[in-house]
């Protein structure tokens, strides 16, 4: 498995017709890309969903008039996901998609 890479270019991505009009499952937006710099001021938050007809699992920055995101994985079902998120549902890991997903910042 590769390690998800940021890019830019988010409101081209979503709105190819496939995902745009998927159903998402959503797992909230208090995700940060690297808790280690979490108290950082550039640090802002990301949210993660889930686009059922594509399978992608993507990180989504909220920063105003930030167009990155990140494809985090591929699962084929719902079920798959759940389960993937509920495994990672632990409240002493930090919310953060380095940790979780490999997520780094590129220079």
């Amino acid at each position: 498995m590769s390690t998800p890479t940021i890019q830019g270019g988010y409101k081209k991505w979503i709105a190819v017709s496939r995902r745009r009009k998927s159903e998402k499952l959503h797992f909230g937006i208090s995700w940060k890309l690297d808790e280690r710099r979490a108290n950082s001021c550039i640090a802002g938050y990301w949210r993660v969903s889930w686009i059922e007809a594509t399978g992608e699992l993507y990180a989504k920055e909220l920063m105003y008039r930030s167009d990155r995101f990140v494809v985090l994985g591929h699962f084929g079902t719902r079920d798959e996901v759940e389960a993937r998120m509920k495994t990672r549902d632990n409240p002493e890991m930090p919310r953060d998609l380095h940790s979780w997903f490999g997520v780094e910042e590129v220079a």
